[in-house]
């Protein structure tokens, strides 16, 4: 569907509107710049003024957004990492960010925060390889649904891939050795070197970088721990969210998209469990329709910073589907062998960028 809108007599845009019922609600306004612009985006048409502005109900508002907007330019994490000597870029490595002495400060600081909260929720570190075969990621999923966002490499004639997720080398390590039903849930958290190709346009600071740390966690399980792990991770979420300074938090869960693995039946088990979670903790959510990973619903989690702003921050995602494809197994308790239950989780996200977040909650 295509919607056109009409202002007036002769403007047009495909923008959904109408953007006030009258022009009478308009309370407060204010022109922020203006710039030149070429028609239709051609240097060979006529060269055009293009005003920006923006519009509040009261002049109280307003105030409120011009000084959110003043604080943010002024708090910009690009702006005080160079100043306080806390990170860097180059054009030899666009994306990829050069943490320095003072930045390494405030980054180990985090991480040790995040051990004792794994320490505290029964989880055990692991570490995996940033370079795994491509066999690996035609087999985890990635290869169909993800490769675009990939890097590849060839050593010894076979390809390869830089890995843009932890959770395939999580199977392995699971595989590696026999599980008892005694043994779970099994917790493994992994701070987890990743790459994904951003395009150029896109990329912004600490925010959206090309390689960047997730603090990374997969938890193995019955399907009767399902509802109680995921609690838990919630309990885990709000604990060290809290104890970075954030009060403000929102949940989202996404559901099914078009390009995913995995039967609807299967998809529609594990949505139905992640909303069982939430019921249990009674945390109010808005729903995303189509909006998982392509193996998996997930819950996101959301904070408000001082500014007023929502970034998306942690992530559950209930899996069935991976565990099967590696062929996965634990014996239970009438000596079958059964597959696990995967969760993958982070709190954080992105370490890059939640240390982003923390400079200009703090700037």
């Amino acid at each position: 569907t295509i919607s056109f809108y009409s202002h007036g007599d002769g403007f047009e845009d495909l923008c959904r509107g109408p953007h006030v019922p009258s022009t009478g609600k308009i309370g407060a306004f204010k022109i922020t710049s203006v710039a030149g612009a070429y028609w239709h985006g051609d240097p060979t048409q006529k060269m055009l003024q293009r005003v920006y502005g923006t519009a509040w109900p009261t002049k109280k508002d307003l105030d409120e957004y011009l000084h959110r907007i003043e604080e943010a330019r002024r708090r910009d994490h690009r702006v005080l990492g160079r100043q306080l000597d806390l990170f860097s870029f180059s054009d030899l490595g666009p994306g990829f960010a050069f943490m320095h002495a003072k930045g390494m400060v405030i980054w180990n600081e985090m991480v040790d925060l995040l051990r004792a909260m794994n320490r505290k929720y029964g989880y055990k570190e692991i570490k995996t390889p940033i370079i795994l075969n491509e066999e690996l990621w035609h087999r985890s999923g990635h290869w169909d649904h993800y490769r675009e966002n990939m890097y590849f490499t060839e050593i010894d004639g076979q390809g390869y891939a830089i890995k843009p997720m932890n959770c395939p080398g999580g199977c392995l390590v699971f595989k590696t050795t026999k599980h008892s039903y005694r043994e779970l849930p099994l917790r493994i958290a992994e701070f987890g070197m990743v790459h994904r190709h951003e395009a150029s346009g896109v990329m912004h600071g600490l925010f959206r970088v090309r390689q960047f740390t997730q603090d990374d966690a997969h938890i193995f399980c019955k399907p009767a721990q399902i509802e109680s792990e995921i609690i838990g991770v919630i309990g885990l979420i709000f604990e060290t969210y809290r104890a970075f300074g954030f009060q403000d938090f929102s949940v989202e869960l996404s559901t099914q998209p078009e390009n995913h693995i995995g039967s609807d039946e299967i998809w529609e088990t594990a949505t139905n469990a992640l909303k069982a979670a939430l019921a249990h903790k009674q945390i109010q959510y808005k729903i995303n329709e189509g909006d998982g990973a392509f193996y998996g619903p997930k819950i996101d989690f959301h904070v408000k910073d001082c500014l007023k702003r929502s970034w998306q921050v942690g992530t559950i995602q209930l899996d069935f589907s991976m565990p099967e494809r590696f062929g996965l197994v634990y014996t239970d308790e009438d000596n079958a062998e059964k597959t696990p239950v995967m969760i993958h989780r982070a709190v954080l996200g992105s370490l890059e960028r939640f240390m982003g977040i923390l400079i200009e909650q703090y700037g």
